[in-house]
């Protein structure tokens, strides 16, 4: 389970934090990781996946998983003698509503696969239940690839990029790897694995591999909304302050008292924390 924040950051948020042991804060942070994405019915970490889709006389495609980083592949009658696959290039893709769409000289490409038609005007199929196949890479995060095998133990791997720009609109925000960062390597496939990065230089990272790895291997990292970081954060706060907020009445002295606001059932996903990751939640229609 990968942290969808740092305990630096949770540390700059959250009073008392850094006053438990980093084990224990570890294990807050990944339990409210968790109950975060459960709430939202998704996943926020970037990984691969591959996933059958029906077609319809839309001519797109919404994808299940947001933000789409890239396009692997996509596979026409994927359980037939003779699937047909499509060049990624030829697509348009909407990152941030997985909306992907052939371009309009793409069906030039794409010839009849039934010869009866079996095509809609926009390359995808006209109809058929699970007929599309769509492998591709997303979360929040961002991706680049190594431009050179890699094999196990320590190396340096030299990178496509270092850094950039990653999201759109109000989730945009520059990234850059470094001496620390956490990356996964193939993510999705069976030689998936994650490492530190231990050295870095401007197109290159050093790093203890324990699986050998193909050139282009994807390598992608963790980069949260500054709003989804906060939401986990304060559950974090929540989580580690739960006993506090349980409390009905707390008397210091004859003159003086507290009572605490209890909202039963409330005590980690308070209100407050809903409105932050509603935006990211799955809506089931």
């Amino acid at each position: 389970m990968v942290n969808l924040v740092t305990a630096d950051y949770v540390n700059s948020v959250v009073a008392g934090a850094g006053g438990i042991s980093s084990a224990m804060l570890n294990n807050l942070i990944t339990a409210a990781s968790v109950m975060a994405q459960t709430y939202c019915r998704r996943q926020f970490v970037p990984n691969r996946w591959v996933e059958k889709y029906d077609a319809t006389r839309v001519g797109y495609l919404m994808l299940r998983q947001t933000p789409v980083l890239a396009l692997n592949l996509v596979t026409l009658y994927p359980q037939s003698a003779s699937p047909l696959t499509c060049n990624p290039n030829q697509f348009d893709i909407q990152a941030g509503t997985g909306r992907i769409s052939m371009l309009p000289d793409a069906t030039a490409g794409f010839p009849d696969f039934w010869a009866l038609a079996a095509l809609a005007e926009d390359g995808f199929p006209a109809l058929g239940r699970g007929i599309i196949q769509v492998d591709y890479t997303a979360g929040f995060g961002y991706l680049t690839v190594a431009t050179a095998a890699i094999a196990p133990g320590l190396q340096t791997v030299p990178l496509a990029a270092m850094g950039g720009m990653a999201g759109e609109g109000n989730t945009l925000q520059p990234w850059q790897i470094s001496v620390g960062t956490t990356l996964t390597v193939d993510p999705g496939l069976p030689t998936q694995e994650s490492i530190t990065v231990s050295g870095v230089s401007a197109t290159t990272i050093s790093a203890t591999f324990v699986l050998p790895h193909a050139d282009q291997a994807q390598v992608v990292g963790v980069l949260m909304p500054a709003d989804l970081q906060l939401g986990v954060a304060l559950m974090v706060g929540n989580l580690l302050n739960e006993p506090d907020l349980t409390k009905s009445r707390e008397s210091l002295g004859r003159t003086m008292g507290y009572e605490y606001f209890v909202r039963p059932g409330d005590l980690v996903f308070t209100p407050e924390i809903k409105a932050i990751l509603g935006p990211y939640r799955d809506v089931l229609v």
